[in-house]
């Protein structure tokens, strides 16, 4: 029997004519960094305004070594901005402000709260930044090419050595990117040996970076609770977990 395992990857990242080869000369490989922390920087930035969100539609597929394991396939949407976090899949919702965030756990019917530390909330935001320039600090340049296609133009390979934390076992990062609109369109990510994850695709199949969502406006709660304090008819036969208490 094939054994199962759901994986949601929040992901902010993505993606390359004509090919060139031998090593990367080191006017490109400052070129086409440049242009990634270029990409990375824009997209920060637009998370950060308070009149709108962000709004980003992705795939991933979550390859493990374990042959026991099946591939994981999962659509994701995800809508932040500095006051809230919308997150839906077919398996887990994730409605969050500063106060409270509420995972929805379809498969189990279960609703779990728990605490929102606004302030740790601003750290985990600083904390993300700081991974990423320093990921791409200590990453090499393996390749960085053009591509033939009008989605993505760009292709980068880096391999990384030294990471931390839950990056310790990332071995390479592969971008494909729209360099003219300065989006990741695909990224992989291949792990070592110390990982149960072989690797993952994301595929990024829409992002819009000015949009408005009403429920970023409201409490996070009044995506699960009606007027009544009672849970949403479309909950009815979920156990609320409250661990807050």
């Amino acid at each position: 029997m094939m054994k199962h395992r759901s994986y949601i990857a929040p992901a902010l990242l993505i993606y390359f004519g004509i090919f060139l080869v031998g090593p990367v000369s080191a006017h490109l490989e400052k070129d086409c960094l440049a242009l990634l922390k270029e990409v990375y920087a824009q997209f920060n930035e637009l998370g950060r305004s308070h009149d709108h969100a962000v709004l980003m539609q992705y795939v991933v597929e979550t390859k493990y070594k374990d042959p026991e394991l099946n591939t994981g396939h999962a659509a994701v949407t995800v809508i932040a901005n500095p006051q809230g976090f919308i997150m839906e899949s077919a398996t887990v919702d994730i409605f969050q402000d500063l106060q409270a965030q509420f995972t929805i756990m379809k498969d189990r019917k279960q609703i779990i709260k728990t605490a929102t530390d606004p302030e740790m909330f601003k750290r985990q935001a600083k904390q993300m930044l700081y991974q990423q320039d320093t990921l791409l600090d200590m990453a090499t340049l393996e390749s960085c090419r053009t591509i033939a296609s009008t989605r993505e133009d760009l292709y980068l390979s880096l391999s990384i050595n030294g990471g931390t934390g839950q990056m310790a076992a990332l071995r390479t990062m592969e971008y494909w990117l729209n360099s003219q609109q300065k989006q990741i369109k695909r990224l992989k990510l291949t792990f070592d040996a110390s990982s149960e994850l072989d690797h993952m695709i994301i595929q990024y199949q829409k992002i819009v970076p000015r949009y408005k969502d009403m429920r970023l406006d409201l409490p996070a709660s009044r995506q699960i609770f009606g007027q009544a304090e009672e849970l949403l008819s479309v909950y009815k036969d979920y156990a609320f977990i409250d661990i807050t208490k």
